[in-house]
């Protein structure tokens, strides 16, 4: 059986990094009691994957992992298990009975994320360019034939075209909103695009102070994009 975890890491949690929080999870797995199946072999661990690590230093409210238990009494239960083993900044958002195949794995379904930008000026206080402004600084920046970042790849450097992986880019409630392609094809880095939005609106990016969150990692379905707990089901 496996399991599709959603958990926040917030706060101080966004310090700890990706190797760290799969040692964290895997403690409060066996503190709340979880029946986790375990792999073959001299060194046996617990059958976990990570859909897609999150840089340090970057809050988000839609991290996901799978792991493969044995047996399950409810996900209600085991939710509230976790959640008394979780510290500040980490909260287990929900816990749903997936597939268990291997196309179904969270790591090979991320197809898009959703991320909020918050900037503010160098001391803090709101960011003085009006709403209708930005708005319209946006709108320009989409209307280029080809939205070009510089990305580092295994071979070096190499441009890259990523305006046919952005899927939505707002600035509303003082904050961007943006939907972009992300896991292993398509992937797009959100700082990435904050950057070449600056530098094509002549905005010096050391005069903000910019804070990322994501807020969720999306599947493609028929449909659309759609949360990665959209699938399986919840047991009460």
């Amino acid at each position: 059986m496996r399991l599709r975890i959603r958990f926040s890491k917030t706060g101080p949690m966004r310090y700890i990094s990706h190797l760290d929080t799969m040692r964290f999870f895997q403690k409060a797995l066996r503190r709340a009691g979880a029946d986790v199946s375990l792999s073959e072999g001299f060194s046996p661990h617990m059958l976990m994957s990570f859909a897609l690590p999150l840089s340090l230093g970057m809050e988000s409210i839609g991290e996901y992992f799978d792991v493969e238990v044995r047996s399950v009494r409810t996900t209600k239960q085991l939710m509230d298990e976790l959640n008394k083993q979780m510290c500040p900044g980490c909260e287990i958002l929900s816990v749903r009975i997936i597939p268990d195949d291997k196309a179904s794995k969270c790591m090979t379904q991320v197809a898009a994320a959703d991320y909020s930008v918050f900037v503010c000026e160098t001391d803090g206080s709101p960011w003085k360019c009006a709403e209708e402004t930005v708005k319209e600084m946006i709108r320009e920046f989409l209307s280029r034939p080809e939205i070009t970042v510089l990305k580092k790849t295994k071979k070096g450097e190499k441009e890259s075209d990523i305006k046919p992986f952005i899927y939505a880019f707002e600035y509303i409630e003082k904050r961007f909103k943006m939907r972009i392609g992300a896991g292993s094809v398509n992937h797009v880095r959100c700082d990435l695009l904050m950057r070449e939005f600056f530098a094509f609106s002549g905005i010096p990016e050391e005069s903000l102070i910019t804070n990322i969150r994501r807020d969720d990692l999306l599947l493609e379905t028929e449909k659309g994009f759609a949360p990665l707990d959209s699938i399986g089901e919840a047991s009460e």
